[in-house]
């Protein structure tokens, strides 16, 4: 079994440009992102998956000089392409998806959540439907298998830019994990400046309390936060 981990990415985001090396607090988003992926048990290769546009060069020499992780350039528009590129090449069994623009993921919440599927012969799994957390703190697991029948059966515009919109459907084995309810109107993705703001101050109390990578540390901090800001 060879499970691929898929960071996507890039500098050109239609509402925040250049969000990828902006700082979230002492670190930049992408680090935030690189340095949880790298947590997740249970995964062989772990990929940047941007563009071949210009713009994204000084990404791809961050992550080269930063990290010891693969990167693939591809299509613009077509994400999904990039993700088949990937699994592909590496023949992969299973691929995680993880988006660029979220500094808080859990690689524990992820690793339970690849050994579920495997064990239960999911085709996918993912934990926003219905949404328990906050957003930002997704994850999606899939098949090889399951990617190759959405590219055959589905040129929808949401599979080609969202890659999994036609799995959560039912033509697939598929379920939503559940969590604990928490807030889950609170942003904890990047999109906009006061994103930035906000996930850059949660970012430091977690840094200053030393605290790991797991959603419970994420969710004292922005209790933390709460408590200061009233």
């Amino acid at each position: 079994m060879k499970t691929t981990l898929i960071i996507q990415a890039r500098m050109g985001s239609n509402r925040l440009r250049g969000k990828s090396l902006m700082k979230v607090g002492s670190k930049l988003l992408i680090d935030h992102v690189v340095s949880r992926s790298l947590k997740v048990s249970g995964v062989d290769k772990v990929y940047l998956a941007t563009t071949y546009l210009e713009e994204d060069n000084i990404l791809v020499e961050h992550i080269k000089k930063h990290y010891q992780i693969d990167i693939y350039r591809g299509d613009p528009v077509d994400v999904r392409s990039r993700y088949m590129k990937i699994a592909t090449k590496e023949k992969s069994d299973f691929i995680i998806r993880v988006t660029g623009d979220d500094p808080f993921k859990d690689p524990n919440q992820i690793s339970l959540a690849l050994n579920y599927l495997v064990t239960n012969k999911l085709d996918y799994v993912c934990n926003f439907e219905p949404r328990y957390l906050p957003i930002g703190m997704d994850f999606e697991i899939f098949s090889r298998k399951s990617l190759i029948t959405s590219i055959r059966e589905s040129t929808d515009l949401n599979d080609v830019e969202h890659v999994t919109w036609t799995m959560r459907s039912g033509n697939y084995r598929w379920e939503s994990i559940k969590n604990i309810l928490f807030q889950p109107n609170t942003r904890l993705t990047i999109d906009y400046e006061k994103d930035l703001e906000y996930c850059g101050a949660i970012a430091n109390i977690l840094e200053a309390s030393e605290t790991n990578y797991s959603w419970e540390s994420t969710c004292s901090a922005i209790l933390t936060f709460n408590k200061r800001r009233s």
